[in-house]
C-alpha cells in the first residue's frame, strides 16, 4: 500500500478504522481521553506493543498502524502453545508498565458495567484473538482496539484473555476439559499468577463472560456508539454457549487450573 491509499478494515466492530499509509484513522471513542492518556504513558515506558498516537481532532484519532495480523476467533494456524505464552507475557508486561500510571483529574473512561473493585491497573478489557497481531511466523507483534479501558483489578484482563485464548467458543476445536485447563494453566503460567491466586480463577472466566453479556445488551439498548451496532448483530448472544459449558465443567476446571 503507497502512502496516499487508504484502506477501509472490515472487522471494526466498535467504529470505522481505515489505514491511511503507516497510520489508522479512527472515530474519537466515547474515553477517547482515558485511552490517549494511556497509550502516551505507555510510549514513555517504551511498551512494545501498543500502537503510538499520532494525533486527534474533534471527531477523530490518528494511531501508528502495527504491520501484522490479527488472529480468528478459534485461533486456527496459529501454535496455540506459543502463542499462550507470549500473550501471558505480554499481558504481565502491560500490567507492570500502567501500574505507576496517574490519571489526570479530567479523564472521563468509557462505559462499564459491573464491580471493578479492587483498582490495581487500567485494564484493556478485550485482550481476544482478534485484538492481537502477530507476524507471519505467528509472533506477537501488537495489542491493538484500545476503546473499552478501565480502572480495574488485574485479573479482570487475565480472566477476560482465559476465556478467549483457553476456552474458545463451543463448535470450534475446544478438546478437552483437561485440554482447555493445561492451555488456560499456560497462560496463567506465563503471566507468573501464583497458585494461591487462582482460586476462584474459574468463577472469575464465568463472571467476565457474564459482564461481556451485559455491557452489550445494556448498553446496546441505550444506544451507546458501538455497543448499539454490536447489540444489532446479537453479538451479546455470541459467547452463551460457551458460558454454559464453562459452568457445566466448573469442577473439573477448578481441578485442572486452581490446584495446577
Amino acid at each position: 500500500m503507497s502512502l496516499g491509499e487508504s484502506e477501509v478494515f472490515a472487522d471494526g466492530n466498535m467504529t470505522p478504522v481505515v489505514r491511511q499509509g503507516n497510520s489508522v484513522m479512527r472515530a474519537l471513542p466515547t474515553g477517547w481521553r482515558g485511552s490517549h492518556a494511556v497509550l502516551r504513558h505507555l510510549e514513555t515506558k517504551k511498551f512494545p506493543y501498543s500502537p503510538r498516537l499520532i494525533r486527534h481532532d474533534d471527531t477523530h484519532e490518528w494511531l501508528t498502524f502495527l504491520l501484522g495480523h490479527s488472529l480468528p476467533a478459534d485461533l486456527a494456524g496459529s501454535r496455540q502453545s506459543d502463542l499462550l505464552v507470549q500473550v501471558g507475557t505480554m499481558i504481565r508486561s502491560y500490567h507492570d508498565a500502567i501500574a505507576d500510571f496517574v490519571a489526570p483529574d479530567d479523564i472521563v473512561w468509557g462505559p462499564t458495567i459491573g464491580a471493578n473493585e479492587p483498582v490495581e491497573v487500567i485494564c484493556h478489557n478485550d485482550i481476544a484473538p482478534w485484538n492481537i497481531v502477530v507476524d507471519a511466523n505467528d509472533n506477537l507483534t501488537g495489542l491493538i482496539d484500545w476503546d473499552l479501558l478501565n480502572p480495574g483489578p488485574r485479573s479482570h484482563d487475565l480472566a477476560y484473555a482465559a476465556w478467549r485464548f483457553g476456552l474458545l467458543e463451543p463448535g470450534e476445536e475446544l478438546g478437552s476439559v483437561a485440554d482447555c485447563a493445561t492451555r488456560i494453566v499456560t497462560l496463567l503460567d506465563a503471566y507468573g499468577l501464583l497458585l494461591h491466586d487462582r482460586i476462584g480463577f474459574v468463577d472469575l472466566i464465568i463472571e467476565r463472560a457474564q459482564t461481556g453479556f451485559d455491557v452489550v445488551e445494556t448498553l446496546g439498548k441505550q444506544g451507546v456508539p458501538g455497543y448499539a451496532a454490536l447489540y444489532e448483530k446479537g453479538a451479546h448472544h455470541w459467547g452463551v454457549p460457551s458460558m454454559k459449558w464453562i459452568s457445566h465443567h466448573r469442577n473439573d476446571l477448578i481441578a485442572g487450573i486452581e490446584s495446577a
